[in-house]
């Protein structure tokens, strides 16, 4: 039965339906001469094959942003096998089929300036969706 493919190419069908965006104020550090801080995952939904290495890096707008706004998982779990480091990367070799859910938000101060972020944004939902692939059948 070939399921699990359907499954897959399903999942990057939704991708493309777009993202929504998360937003909060921040009075200087990396949103000097900015309103906000924008964390975004574009598609929403990811097919990930079981034992693969794979890297998901979200948008961060302003991208100087990146690396000095520290992030974590709000909301859901990575899949096992995957890791978040300091620059947002979900990144690691998935260990488990299933379907993940995470959002990923922002601490409320700026690393770079110490100021607090009056809202820490958060990410739109990312949806991670690890199969095993089976080879085509002759």
């Amino acid at each position: 039965m070939k399921v699990r493919p359907l499954l897959f190419a399903l999942a990057c069908l939704v991708a493309s339906l777009g993202s929504l965006a998360a937003w909060s104020r921040s009075d200087g550090g990396c949103a000097a001469g900015s309103t906000s801080i924008k964390i975004d995952f574009e598609p929403r939904i990811l097919g990930l094959q079981l034992g693969e290495e794979r890297t998901v890096r979200p948008t961060m707008t302003p991208e100087r942003c990146r690396g000095s706004v520290h992030l974590s998982v709000r909301g859901g779990s990575l899949p096992p096998g995957m890791s978040l480091n300091a620059d947002g990367d979900v990144s690691g070799t998935p260990s488990a089929e299933g379907t993940y859910r995470f959002r990923l938000g922002a601490n409320g101060t700026d690393r770079t300036s110490g100021n607090l972020l009056p809202q820490a944004p958060v990410s739109n939902e990312m949806t991670l969706v690890v199969v095993r692939f089976f080879p085509e059948e002759d």
